[in-house]
């Protein structure tokens, strides 16, 4: 065999194991629009509910462009951006004895898993409040929209397994509904 068709040889078969190898899995990212999402959060303080959100969010969704499913998912939220309806309870959610915002300035979210269930998706993760991580798993439903996609979702998060703060006054369990809308 000459030597220019070994090297040709060569340039196929280089090219055959290397296009094996390649993952054909590529994700397309999409940023969170802050402006156009929310996180609201519901908690009953002497049994009536105080409703409240958070305005300053950031984060990532990816999204294999190959089938269109989901494989992660990351936010991060400003904690000194919640707003309750009173000034003064705002600021006193922020000291050390609840969210601890000087020490502790974003309560963040990272996906492990995004699985298919039934017409929406399980999503597992980390929730990290205060400095303290735990796991979570919760129901969501995601959307393509003209811009991206729209990810929904509600969800109980337990108050003292983030030491937010130790009132009997208050229930353990915090409601908090996503409605996250990213784009590319």
């Amino acid at each position: 065999m000459n030597k220019g068709l070994q090297f040709q040889a060569l340039g196929w078969a280089l090219f055959f194991t290397s296009s094996v190898w390649i993952n054909p899995c590529i994700s397309q990212s999409y940023a969170l629009l802050a402006s156009e999402s929310k996180v609201d959060f519901s908690i009953k303080n002497l049994g009536i509910a105080v409703d409240g959100q958070f305005k300053k969010l950031a984060g990532e969704l990816k999204v294999n462009s190959n089938n269109g499913q989901p494989e992660f998912m990351y936010g991060e939220i400003k904690v000194n951006s919640i707003e309750t309806g009173i000034a003064m309870r705002d600021r006193h959610l922020l000291k050390a004895d609840y969210f601890d915002a000087e020490r502790f300035p974003q309560l963040k979210f990272r996906s492990e898993s995004i699985v298919p269930q039934g017409k929406g998706y399980t999503i597992k993760g980390w929730i990290s409040i205060k400095g303290k991580s735990q796991p979570i798993q919760l129901a969501a439903e995601m959307v393509k929209t003209s811009k991206g996609y729209l990810v929904k979702s509600k969800f109980q998060v337990k108050r003292s397994s983030f030491n937010l703060g130790d009132s009997a006054l208050l229930s353990d369990e915090i409601w908090v509904v996503w409605n996250l809308v990213f784009s590319q």
